[in-house]
């Protein structure tokens, strides 16, 4: 068996480390490079296509006439009455139980207190 010197072993395990850290830094900027041109992908299509719709936006709105129409009819008007209690003759109690029923509550009874 073939003695190892001394320094081989320190040496060996300088030249794996420097190949992992160079291994590192070569994934590091190509998968920075790949992202970037990932984002300029997306950029580029989100571009493309907000410039698709204006133009159509533009164009359908270029089509849009304007036509300037009188329209005449007889003005149609409806007219709700609804009952006003003013000269009213009940009870107070009877008037209280009608403003309950309009209202959709219970009547109070007047000794509730």
């Amino acid at each position: 068996m073939i003695p190892l010197p001394l320094w081989a072993i320190p040496a060996a395990a300088a030249v794996l480390l420097a190949c992992s850290g160079g291994a590192y830094w070569f994934g590091r900027t190509d998968g920075a490079a790949l992202e970037r041109g990932a984002q300029d992908r997306e950029q580029r299509i989100v571009t493309a296509a907000a410039e698709q719709t204006q133009r159509a936006v533009a164009a359908q709105i270029a089509g849009i006439e304007i036509k300037h129409v009188t329209i005449r009819q007889q003005l149609e008007t409806e007219i709700r009455e609804k009952p006003v209690y003013r000269e009213c003759l009940h009870a107070p109690d009877v008037l209280r139980t009608i403003n309950a029923a309009l209202v959709g509550t219970e009547p109070n009874p007047v000794g509730d207190r």
